[in-house]
């Protein structure tokens, strides 16, 4: 209540006269008194009423949720920021994630970094999740935000143009990315319940050669991403028979 020690605060002025500071480094649940003076380069007035206010108490922390980032068909980056700790020092902080708002799975992030690389999501899927902190007084909640995977890469039916003893024209292709780059993407083939598969690199039609005839093969196609691989369905075709491929060239 002592206003011989006190500190004067510069403010400016706005248009409609108003003035208004922010005071920083104030003390917890203290109570501070105040006036205003005016002053120009003759003199200064003091106002006659003094005025009071208090700080309050300890609080939980105030966090905010940060967009996602980084965001794929199976992975996201989240990250947080505690605004105002209170001079209280955080206990944990983490995510709360989930596909419904209302049920929320916790995730504890270690360290200083308030960022966390979530795994193992489903593809094409929206995300509710917000950051927290805690310190001894209570639990602050960041906004609750959303994020969308993006879909798993799908393919074209695979199309057999042609067949002979030992060659096949496939025709197959990435019918949707998913909104994820491909580095690479063609065919695999192999014969029907044999392990050794062969790569083809290709984005439309190829020819397979130097395959066995009167043989069962399984085709399927096949995509590279930075996430992983993914492949189509099989479909199955014959080679002819030799000899019955030359007999019709007889005629």
């Amino acid at each position: 209540e002592d206003m011989s020690k006190s500190q004067q605060i510069e403010m400016s002025v706005t248009k409609d006269n108003t003035y208004s500071a922010t005071i920083p480094n104030l003390s917890i649940q203290t109570e501070y008194y105040y006036r205003f003076v005016v002053g120009n380069k003759v003199s200064e007035f003091f106002d006659d009423q003094k005025r009071t206010f208090k700080t309050l108490d300890y609080i939980a922390p105030v966090v905010h949720t940060e967009d996602a980032s980084s965001i794929s068909g199976t992975k996201a980056t989240l990250k947080g920021v505690v605004e105002f700790a209170c001079e209280k020092p955080i206990l944990e902080q983490g995510f709360m994630v989930g596909t419904q708002e209302d049920n929320l799975e916790t995730y504890k992030v270690d360290g200083t970094d308030f960022t966390f690389n979530i795994e193992n999501l489903n593809y094409k899927t929206t995300y509710y999740y917000r950051a927290y902190a805690k310190n001894d007084v209570g639990i602050g909640l960041g906004e609750i935000k959303t994020f969308q995977t993006c879909g798993a890469v799908s393919f074209n039916e695979i199309k057999l143009l042609s067949v002979t003893a030992n060659s096949a024209m496939i025709e197959a292709g990435v019918a949707d990315n998913g909104g994820i780059e491909v580095d690479l993407q063609g065919i695999r083939y192999c014969v029907k319940g044999n392990d050794e598969v062969t790569f083809v690199e290709t984005t439309a039609s190829t020819t397979l050669k130097n395959l066995k005839h009167d043989t069962t093969y399984e085709v399927w196609g096949y995509a590279k991403t930075f996430e992983g691989e993914f492949e189509g369905d099989r479909v199955e075709f014959n080679t002819m028979d030799e000899v019955f491929e030359k007999s019709n060239k007889l005629f």
